[in-house]
């Protein structure tokens, strides 16, 4: 399975994680020392696409495969 967006695995390998946004988002909201966790997570890791020069470029490309 291709999907472009996300790197090639084999499919017995994938699983749904669900509403992991929503489930995150609760565990901020009911423990502070997680919210902390992933605040500090973030700070490390985040890209901001809006001002990151090539992701438009790399988002049409993945996106190409779809088409």
């Amino acid at each position: 399975m291709i999907l472009g967006m996300i790197p090639d695995a084999p499919l017995e390998k994938r699983h749904s994680a669900g509403n992991a946004a929503g489930h995150g988002a609760r565990i901020a909201l009911c423990n502070r020392a997680a919210c902390k966790r992933i605040e500090g997570a973030c700070a490390r890791s985040k890209v901001e696409t809006a001002t990151e020069p090539r992701f438009q470029e790399h988002f049409v490309a993945a996106n190409a495969n779809f088409a």
